[in-house]
């Protein structure tokens, strides 16, 4: 498991590449989506209510790819993918 306390917020950013979509699921759900490929740099929240997301049950997220922060746009904020979550990733993949 990654430790997302450390992770970083880009505020009314979104990333060059949608990898996964999903409207109606928790951040825990998102974050362990986002974990388990390696082709996610963080994921992508829409902070539609200006609400913190620490505090929410469920809401609509997406796989971040491509490049982080590649475009404005609004409501949308960039959690990014703690360091420490790319070498798990990776290497979990490469013993696949």
């Amino acid at each position: 498991r990654c430790d997302w306390a450390a992770a970083n917020m880009m505020v009314n950013m979104d990333c060059a590449t949608v990898l996964w979509d999903e409207a109606d699921i928790s951040v825990a759900e998102a974050k362990v989506k986002c974990e388990n490929d390696v082709e996610c740099l963080g994921i992508v929240w829409h902070n539609k209510m200006a609400e913190n997301v620490n505090f929410i049950s469920k809401g609509h997220f997406q796989g971040c790819g491509g490049a982080m922060g590649a475009n404005p746009k609004p409501q949308w904020d960039i959690i990014t993918k703690p360091g420490t979550c790319q070498t798990a990733a990776a290497s979990a993949s490469a013993s696949a």
